[in-house]
């Protein structure tokens, strides 16, 4: 399982999004005489990510659930399509009176494209898969083994979204002040599988590397970038090509971050 700290610069391995957290939504405490507790971050801007702790009470889930409505105002905002995804390793049990709570109030949430739970207890993943036997909720519920699978599926899950307007992406720059200048994006480039923003500049494109060969770059994101070849490429281009990347690499994302390659 991948040990997610919550750190400002922190990025996620999985998908490549940012966590972004505030301190006043870390180790909530919902009820402090069952330790029931909580922290909220977010991946990027349409996944919410939830890790609770201890035993949920009525009271207690009443309080997590003002938290999340909150949580999504102010993070989400409204009429705004996302993804939940739950840790609940931590978690001890829960009430019937908290649990049937729980429902209702997630049962209300129009914009809720999806739950994902890991870390489930044995009688908790019995109760989810009942629950979703009976459809007591419209939305797809689903039960992952850790964190990675839980994240791959939430990016899945907004990726089927076909209107892809319903939904942006508010993704900081990874560098806004890069050593040669500042990157430009546009709402229409957006990656459907990641849904990270690529990113491109007028120097990385149909860069000449032998008469027949040219290569492209753009970024993904804050740690993948793509590159695009076109032609033949003999072994005298191989060695300037690897020197473009080079190039393209260490200003950028390099000296920061780990990079992944796409060719």
């Amino acid at each position: 399982m991948i040990n997610i700290e919550l750190d400002q610069n922190h990025i996620c391995p999985v998908s490549g999004l940012p966590v972004l957290y505030r301190p006043e939504w870390i180790d909530v405490v919902y009820d402090i005489t069952t330790d029931y507790r909580g922290t909220f971050s977010t991946l990027g801007d349409a996944i919410i990510f939830i890790r609770n702790s201890g035993y949920g009470t009525l009271s207690g889930v009443k309080n997590a659930m003002r938290l999340f409505d909150k949580f999504v105002a102010e993070v989400i905002g409204e009429n705004r399509p996302f993804v939940r995804i739950d840790d609940l390793s931590g978690l001890k049990g829960t009430s019937l009176e908290g649990r049937r709570y729980y429902i209702s109030q997630m049962k209300k949430n129009e914009h809720l494209l999806g739950l994902i739970y890991y870390g489930v207890s044995p009688m908790f993943k019995m109760s989810i898969k009942l629950a979703k036997h009976i459809n007591v909720v419209k939305f797809p519920v689903h039960i992952t083994n850790d964190y990675s699978e839980a994240v791959k599926l939430a990016v899945e899950l907004l990726s089927d979204i076909k209107d892809e307007d319903e939904i942006t992406f508010n993704n900081s720059s990874p560098k806004q002040n890069m050593k040669k200048g500042v990157i430009t994006t546009t709402n229409s480039s957006i990656c459907p599988v990641t849904s990270l923003p690529v990113m491109s500049r007028p120097e990385w494109t149909d860069i000449e590397i032998d008469e027949n060969f040219s290569v492209s770059f753009r970024l993904i994101g804050t740690a993948i970038f793509c590159t695009a070849l076109n032609g033949i490429l003999s072994k005298t281009g191989a060695k300037k090509l690897f020197a473009e990347v080079m190039k393209f690499v260490r200003p950028t994302i390099l000296d920061e971050y780990r990079v992944q390659d796409i060719l």
